[in-house]
């Protein structure tokens, strides 16, 4: 594919050479335009050097374009998308104005590409509500928005501001391309491990990483669909700017958010390693080491079987099912699909947990046949996500 990257006068201008280099690596090409405040940040000879093409603006007009007066309306007619990273609040004011006073303001209003906006500012910026009202009318016009993450700012400020990841301003450009089977639909996905207070400091759970859950994310937001998550424990990094995520530490939190949300899901997958047990008269304060401990321990709530009750006509569901025994693991799906009306269920064992790729066992109530394949945790969401189309 071919981008238009547009540069705009943000400290965050420094992330973006590393932008270009992925986009390179991953086999797309890059032709770059600055604005005034954007040439502050970013040399025009580095970025040439890093896209090998010519670098545009920040007049529509200059010495190079001459033989090219109508350059601002033919550059895009190539562009799969343009994106501005990063986009400062005066260019955010500038386009919602619909302005025409420079190169990339006038490429904008004359393409017909995909145009996505990666915000960078000061938080109190961002919350102004002259900004506010500028992103809602930038939306209107149909631009992305790729949303500005929490975190500390060059100013030292803390706050909402910071430009979006690189990775996730790469799968928004990437997506451009992946026919999006799943838009309009919603899907709700429980992921990591949960833990069950044995003291202020101590807890019992289940081994997760994540990794699963988030693959899933991935594909069935790349695919179209608007994703919500119920976190637990885990250890991967997972997107704020695309995702909508619920912090669930324990398996109660986690079960009441799920309620909560499920109503309103067309797809919920079970991904969560949810603690089995909690303990029934939890300390209320640190027991010392060294002591023995008795514990008493009732059995967690079944989060997906309690949601299995209210489960509609139209809802999909997919759960997982581990066993250490490989002998009794295509027993156990059949059994899970049955108590919690699963339509789709993965047999996993415990070598695949927190690892990368594994060997897993495929049910689906559609085919109603098992099926072994092994493959990365991306692979095995790419296969369930197939499933919907």
């Amino acid at each position: 594919m071919h981008f238009l990257l547009a540069i705009t006068g943000s400290i965050a201008a420094i992330k973006t050479p590393e932008l270009i280099r992925i986009l390179r690596k991953n086999g797309h090409s890059v032709q770059c335009i600055l604005t005034n405040g954007g040439e502050q940040f970013s040399s025009k000879t580095a970025l040439e050097a890093l896209t090998e093409f010519p670098v545009l603006g920040p007049q529509i007009f200059t010495h190079n374009l001459s033989e090219n007066p109508y350059a601002h309306i033919n550059i895009s007619k190539s562009a799969d998308a343009l994106c501005i990273a990063p986009a400062s609040a005066h260019t955010i004011a500038r386009l919602a104005q619909g302005m025409a006073d420079d190169f990339l303001s006038a490429t904008v209003l004359a393409s017909s590409c995909p145009i996505f906006l990666a915000p960078a500012m000061n938080h109190k910026m961002w919350e102004h509500p002259a900004t506010q009202q500028n992103i809602k009318k930038l939306q209107e016009y149909g631009y992305t928005i790729i949303s500005p993450e929490n975190g500390e700012m060059a100013c030292g400020d803390e706050g909402t501001g910071r430009m979006a990841e690189i990775s996730d301003i790469l799968a928004f450009l990437e997506r451009v391309n992946t026919p999006q089977t799943l838009k309009g639909k919603t899907v709700l996905i429980s992921l990591g491990g949960t833990r069950e207070n044995l003291d202020p400091v101590r807890f019992i759970g289940n081994a997760s990483s994540g990794k699963m859950g988030n693959a899933l994310a991935e594909i069935f937001w790349k695919k179209g669909a608007t994703v919500k998550l119920c976190a637990g424990m885990r250890t991967e990094h997972l997107s704020s700017s695309r995702f909508e995520i619920s912090e669930t530490l324990s398996t109660s939190n986690m079960c009441q958010e799920m309620e909560r949300l499920a109503p309103n899901a067309d797809i919920v997958v079970f991904a969560a390693a949810v603690a089995d047990f909690t303990p029934l008269f939890p300390l209320g304060e640190k027991q010392k080491s060294g002591k023995s401990l008795v514990l008493e321990l009732s059995p967690t709530v079944d989060i997906a079987k309690k949601l299995a009750e209210t489960k509609q006509p139209h809802q999909i569901f997919i759960g997982f099912a581990l066993e250490t025994d490989e002998k009794i693991l295509k027993t156990e799906m059949m059994k899970k699909a049955e108590a919690k009306k699963f339509d789709i269920v993965l047999g996993n064992t415990e070598e695949n947990l927190g690892s990368d790729t594994g060997t897993y066992l495929f049910w689906s109530k559609d085919a109603g046949t098992f099926e072994e394949f092994s493959g990365t945790k991306e692979e095995v969401a790419e296969k369930i996500a197939l499933s919907f189309v």
